[in-house]
């Protein structure tokens, strides 16, 4: 599934256009980077958290970087192994 189906799924469920839905999830990824840009965990209830930690680059004279991680919530494990 591409962003833009994912878009469309959401749109439905949400009774909103496909453009707005489009907005929403762009607004969503702009909010958890810029939570975690402070170091800060950010929960998805239902889901899971994001959070941000520096990775120490192994190559010769490349800086270190920032990866983001997602830990999933069990309840969310678990209806993902139900279907």
């Amino acid at each position: 599934m591409n962003v833009s189906q994912f878009a469309e799924k959401l749109a439905m469920k949400a009774s909103v256009s496909k453009a707005m839905a489009k907005r929403m999830l762009k607004a969503i990824g702009e909010v958890i980077l810029e939570n975690n840009e402070e170091g800060e965990s950010f929960p998805l209830t239902y889901f899971g958290a994001f959070k941000v930690r520096k990775k120490n680059c192994s190559i010769a004279n490349r800086k270190d970087f920032k990866v983001i991680t997602f830990t999933r919530y069990t309840s969310f494990k678990r209806r993902l192994q139900e279907d």
